[in-house]
């Protein structure tokens, strides 16, 4: 077990538009801006200002000149002071301050998506070890053939292990078992509540197609050992309608792939893919600014399954990293690239059995997950930190039902299941469901 822990290890290793309504009550505190300037910055309420200024006899006269702010500030040439001539400056709505979390969202509901298809992988081939294999057992047959008591002499000497030469090593690493698998999916999350004053809500759903092609290899490392190595292909879109009024709407291809290693009970995987986003942004007036990103996501989960009679358990522990880079369009916009690392752990319980002209598996998945840490991503404008919290230590509860069906029976290699997902805490509600089909010849 931990020769394959090891193994796993080493190679696991390997916003935006701005409404348009007037910010009331708000100060203006300047660091750069004086009677004999040309130009300054200045910070009003959350927002930077930059001013260009013309010096006049009496008086000075700087216009607001970036982040959407207009109007003027008047500098007294004799006393140094200055007034506020309608100044303003555009609030940024909730789709400009949640662009990043919205991207990765749908990055995350993805990849749920490719790791609930290597679960059905792992499943599958465990279900066809040999006992032996999966748990080794100590003890003789009861026919009196037990460790040295057997007589030399006697004809089943020869069939005793202590009499027998050493068997011969085991044989390079094979291949077996080409398959591909499709997958379709769908999310819907529901978020509310207010944070500074702010309203939070906001509608999210996602969707997907995803394809994959991999290969099965055993005797790797060890005898005993099974790996899958495979990669893979995407597409999806979706949407998000925030409180404000405002809309999102994103979409794009993704590419990746995946490892999975198992050895009896123990079983490892690891994911890797790139998404590649367009997301639109639509103002409470109907104003579309598009912007791109690309996410790299990247997972690893470390399982063992134990069998008890006809049901088993899965305790499962994993963790994620989301790297996320805007283009240079979004820079420009004021969007900052970030990271969200995730940790994960839970447990699956299962059973199989037969129905009609199929094998059936039954599970249930309890995990916790939290976003322990979350760096930029943020709008470089909001100089008093993002308005709208992130996830980043809150502890969400998910739960899967799944159904697997192998249709050995009348086609040899096929098999698909069927999941269903709810996750949420307070405030925040989600459901999903997966559809697969994989095809083993």
């Amino acid at each position: 077990m931990l020769k394959f822990i090891v193994l796993f290890a080493g190679l696991l290793v390997p916003a935006l538009m701005f409404g348009t309504a007037p910010a009331a009550a708000q100060t203006l505190t300047c660091s750069s801006l004086s009677q004999i300037t040309e130009s300054g910055a200045c910070t009003f309420g959350n927002v930077p200002v930059s001013f260009s200024c013309t010096p006049g006899e009496t008086a000075t006269v700087c216009n607001a000149i970036s982040n959407g702010c207009t109007g003027q500030v008047t500098i007294n040439n004799r006393t140094g002071a200055y007034a506020v001539n309608s100044l303003s400056c555009p609030s940024p709505s909730i789709a400009a301050q949640t662009a990043t979390a919205v991207a990765k969202q749908a990055s995350q509901v993805g990849l749920t998506a490719v790791q609930s298809q290597l679960t059905s992988i792992r499943d599958a081939i465990q279900s066809k070890l040999p006992r032996s294999m999966a748990v080794p057992l100590g003890f003789a047959d009861d026919d009196g053939q037990a460790l040295s008591y057997t007589d030399p002499k006697s004809p089943r000497a020869a069939a005793n292990p202590l009499y027998t030469k050493a068997p011969p090593p085991p044989p390079a690493a094979q291949s077996y078992g080409l398959a591909a698998w499709v997958q379709t999916y769908g999310d819907f999350e529901e978020r509310w509540g207010t944070a500074n004053g702010i309203g939070l809500g906001r509608l999210s759903r996602t969707g997907g197609v995803i394809g994959g092609i991999d290969k099965t290899f055993t005797g790797v490392f060890d005898k005993s050992d099974v790996w899958v190595v495979g990669v893979l292909g995407a597409d999806m879109a979706g949407g998000v309608d925030n409180a404000d009024s405002t809309s999102s709407r994103l979409s794009g291809p993704s590419v990746g792939g995946y490892l999975i290693g198992i050895n009896g009970g123990a079983s490892v995987d690891a994911t890797f893919k790139a998404d590649f986003i367009d997301l639109n942004q639509t103002s409470s007036t109907g104003i579309t600014t598009a912007l791109g990103l690309t996410n790299y996501v990247s997972a690893g989960d470390l399982n063992y399954k134990f069998t008890l009679k006809n049901w088993w358990f899965e305790p499962t522990v994993g963790v994620s990293d989301t790297v996320t880079v805007w283009n240079s369009a979004s820079h420009a916009f004021g969007l900052t690239d970030g990271n969200d690392f995730r940790v994960q752990g839970g447990v699956r319980v299962g059973t199989q059995f037969p129905w009609w002209r199929a094998s059936i598996e039954a599970s249930l998945t309890a995990l916790a997950y939290d976003d322990v840490s979350i760096t930029g991503g943020t709008l470089s404008t909001v100089v008093a930190g993002a308005l709208v919290p992130t996830d980043q230590g809150l502890v969400f509860a998910q739960g899967l039902g799944r159904l697997t069906f192998d249709w050995g029976q009348d086609v040899k290699g096929l098999s698909s299941y069927v999941e269903g997902e709810l996750r949420g805490r307070p405030n925040i509600i989600g459901t999903g469901a997966k559809l697969g089909v994989r095809y083993l010849w």
